[in-house]
């Protein structure tokens, strides 16, 4: 998928309302039918199957059960969705709103992920980040627009408040291990808080 491709991820969307679709048409089930067996509204089967919506795991696992499908139908469907509300940003993109609000978009999307994937090849991620790392990343860093020095402050304070969402247990982290080593820094042309 191309950074913020909204076409290719409305795509995603479809064939997972597509895929949906062709398990309730195979088990033989009416939109009622299945919304019934599934304890939903027909309306919001609906919505699904039109990619309206992406449905949640608890849904897919419904709907899986509902139509008799297999676990492999439902990993499949898990793996359609996961693309279907992946969305990629290119960095300039992010920052155009200003780093404040960038932080605070960030923790709304934070708030609505199951599961947070992050990786950096070089920092340690902002979710793991001090006040005082955040702050030299943020002076030191390589923006398409660099926060001057009294939004630094905000910024850090934004980014700090996000790791509120570390405490909740309904979230599940993946973390991909940084590695900074001097190599890394002189490639990158300055030097990174370690």
């Amino acid at each position: 998928m191309t950074a913020s491709d909204p076409t290719e991820q409305l795509a995603q969307r479809n064939r997972l309302a597509a895929a949906l679709r062709k398990l309730r048409m195979a088990a033989d089930l009416s939109t009622h039918e299945l919304a019934t067996r599934m304890g939903l509204s027909q309306s919001k089967v609906s919505r699904l199957e039109n990619a309206k919506k992406v449905p949640s795991r608890s849904e897919l696992e419904a709907w899986v059960e509902a139509a008799g499908a297999t676990a492999q139908d439902l990993a499949e469907l898990l793996e359609l969705a996961d693309r279907a509300l992946t969305e990629l940003t290119t960095w300039r993109e992010v920052v155009h709103g200003g780093h404040v609000r960038n932080q605070q978009a960030v923790a709304d999307l934070e708030t609505t992920a199951a599961t947070i994937h992050t990786f950096h090849p070089v920092i340690i991620p902002g979710l793991l980040q001090t006040a005082e790392y955040a702050r030299q990343v943020f002076l030191s860093g390589d923006f398409p627009t660099r926060p001057g020095p009294t939004d630094v402050a905000a910024v850090v304070a934004a980014r700090v408040e996000r790791q509120a969402i570390l405490y909740d247990q309904g979230k599940r982290f993946a973390a991909r291990p940084h590695h900074l080593d001097r190599h890394a820094a002189e490639h990158l042309g300055r030097d990174h808080p370690a």
